[in-house]
């Protein structure tokens, strides 16, 4: 699939998101802000853009003899090498940490990061996880990973797209009466099969993009309405937190449309709008957004323990962009140059 600069700064505008919920949380002054419970929608523009990105790789490689091998072996070398990394330097941290329960809590329960489970620890848990909590979205895309190319490898692009909407409306529907009948829960957050019809909008886009020329003004009206929604809901104080009922059951869905309208754009929509993800520094963060992602989190709550909230949010960007810029110049970036050797043919 053909690089697109502007995919690069909706990478760059999703970590935007998911920093700033999670520094600016830290900033007593801003406290009860209502846009501030919007930022955690971050994680499913990274979904969406997952979803797109991801199908469009399998369906250029449809026919390909090495189709299987090349792509997991393409995601084992782009994800692995930082994530297992992390979690190495992370736990021996820990261990050196006898006397901090959270800790100890999180060596016992270890076993669940290694094999991408952070997600289902959370949902046997019913509770979100203490310095690792973002882990159970790189969970929920390597499952997607295992099954999504089994069924991309043969499909008609465009009954690919249909099975995608059907299955979504059916995540939609399953939500909606899980919430109904056990009210909000953690678990209704990071399972996969509840989260599934972000990434799915994603490969809609992408067959859309391939096979329809109305489609950019779809992506106008999704981009326009849901902003007009979500701009409502704030004003009205309607609750967009990540446990409220409503986003549980209907709100996930609408946040995946808005951002599927939203890459919409970035990639067809009008020149100023394109060109304001193709801005450099927006890209440079979505380059090293893998990294920023995975140490943030961990940045943050240990700056707290010395630092105000309001230095926390200036300092942990700093920290986090230089660690992930060191990550990707000497740790991701070697592995990533042996991806041409799995090329496809």
């Amino acid at each position: 699939m053909k690089h697109v600069p502007a995919l690069d700064g909706v990478r760059g505008l999703a970590i935007t998101l998911v920093m700033l919920d999670h520094t600016l949380a830290r900033v007593p002054a801003l406290q009860g802000q209502p846009w501030l419970d919007f930022l955690w929608s971050g994680v499913d523009l990274f979904f969406v853009l997952s979803g797109f990105l991801i199908t469009g790789i399998l369906l250029d490689a449809q026919g390909d003899p090495h189709y299987f091998r090349t792509f997991y072996a393409r995601r084992v070398l782009r994800i692995c090498p930082l994530y297992y990394s992390f979690l190495v330097g992370f736990f021996l941290v820990a261990v050196c940490l006898p006397g901090r329960p959270d800790m100890a809590w999180l060596l016992r329960h270890q076993g669940w990061f290694w094999c991408f489970g952070a997600n289902l620890l959370i949902a046997f848990n019913s509770g979100f996880l203490p310095h690792l909590n973002p882990f159970w979205t790189l969970a929920v895309e390597e499952h997607f990973y295992l099954f999504w190319p089994w069924i991309v490898a043969r499909a008609n692009p465009v009954r690919l797209a249909v099975g995608a909407a059907v299955a979504s409306l059916l995540v939609l529907l399953g939500r909606c009466l899980l919430v109904h009948f056990y009210g909000s829960q953690p678990a209704f957050v990071v399972l996969t099969p509840l989260r599934l019809d972000a990434l799915l909008c994603g490969a809609i886009l992408q067959v859309a993009v391939r096979t329809s020329a109305r489609t950019f003004v779809v992506c106008r009206m999704l981009f326009v309405g849901g902003g007009l929604v979500l701009a409502t809901a704030l004003m009205c104080h309607v609750p967009v937190h990540l446990l409220a009922p409503a986003v549980q059951a209907v709100g996930f869905t609408l946040i995946a449309l808005f951002y599927t309208g939203l890459m919409g754009e970035a990639l067809g929509g009008a020149s100023r709008f394109k060109g304001f993800f193709e801005q450099s520094w927006l890209r440079f963060l979505g380059r090293h957004a893998y990294g920023l992602y995975v140490v943030h989190v961990p940045v943050i709550e240990g700056l707290s323990a010395y630092l105000s909230g309001e230095e926390v949010a200036v300092l942990a960007w700093a920290v986090s962009l230089g660690i992930a810029w060191a990550s990707y110049r000497w740790l991701e970036s070697p592995f990533l140059r042996l991806k041409p050797a799995f090329s496809r043919g």
